[in-house]
């Protein structure tokens, strides 16, 4: 199984951590999911993600799971935080 190098801004990565923490998902990769190059407090940069298509697979569902949970509002509407994660699941899709 190929690996896909994910680029993910700060604020795309604290949304993904956000689902993850919820879910078994982690336990199921087995291994750390970030490879910090010039890792640094500047929000700015970008982080990288290594992951197989599975593990690719995992985190969309994860992400999918959080945008029912809190990204619709109650006249069933995506809300902002939804638009967000909807963001997130596009980088993840299109990696």
């Amino acid at each position: 199984m190929s690996n896909v190098e994910i680029s993910i801004p700060y604020s795309h990565l604290v949304i993904t951590i956000r689902a993850l923490e919820n879910s078994d998902l982690l336990q199921q990769i087995g291994k750390p999911l970030l490879v910090l190059e010039n890792a640094s407090e500047d929000k700015t940069k970008k982080q990288k993600l290594k992951l197989n298509q599975k593990e690719l697979d995992l985190i969309v569902d994860s992400l999918g799971d959080l945008l029912i949970h809190t990204g619709i509002d109650d006249q069933g509407e995506v809300n902002a935080i939804g638009r967000d994660i909807e963001s997130v699941i596009d980088l993840f899709n299109s990696g």
